[in-house]
């Protein structure tokens, strides 16, 4: 089975949350629920009150795992971020920002995990998933929240962000995660030629 994928975490941790938030208070325990089969309001509780950095990878790949599927079965945006507190808010984008990073660098490594006839698939199959898990949507009220104004675009609007992502990296890496993203622009340029012949055709 294909493993579900999204683009930068962060916008699947907003998703989570805003859908989760109007519940009502959350119910907080010394031990925290397993992250493989937490349900969503054990998995908000992750988000929200811990430091992911510090957790085991094991944790932060189960957590990436889980919120990405989550988003593809259904969650959706709605008007309750202002339930959280401000020291929640402040754990949550941080925890989106560190795990979007770890999901930013798994697909660069894909990318180049794949010969280079079955590159551009490999981008419109993810550009495809991006737009039909409604992350565009989350990214527009995760940018709200930080106090910015939604791009119209959700890709421009990742461009800042993943360069932070990109700075710290050793060089070869760096060079790769580059030449990934210049890859995806180009799918995406490709994509608006395409279209616009096809409507003026």
């Amino acid at each position: 089975m294909r493993k579900p994928s999204g683009f930068v975490l962060f916008l699947l941790l907003g998703a989570l949350v805003l859908s989760m938030c109007a519940g009502g208070a959350f119910l907080y325990a010394t031990r925290m629920p397993d992250p493989a089969t937490a349900d969503l309001r054990g998995l908000l509780r992750w988000l929200v009150t811990r430091d992911l950095s510090r957790e085991s990878t094991e944790v932060q790949e189960q957590l990436l795992t889980r919120l990405e599927l989550e988003l593809r079965n259904g969650l959706d945006v709605d008007g309750a971020r202002d339930q959280l507190s401000e020291i929640q808010q402040a754990q949550l984008l941080e925890n989106a920002d560190f795990l979007g990073r770890l999901w930013f660098l798994k697909q660069v490594d894909r990318y180049f995990a794949q010969i280079d006839a079955q590159r551009l698939r490999f981008l419109d199959q993810l550009i495809d998933e991006v737009h039909q898990s409604g992350i565009a949507k989350t990214l527009s009220a995760l940018m709200a929240q930080e106090g910015h104004a939604a791009p119209g675009n959700m890709w421009a609007g990742l461009r800042e962000r993943i360069q932070q992502w990109t700075i710290r990296l050793e060089p070869q890496r760096k060079a790769q995660a580059e030449q990934f993203v210049a890859a995806v622009h180009g799918s995406l340029l490709l994509r608006t030629l395409r279209a616009t012949f096809s409507s003026s055709g």
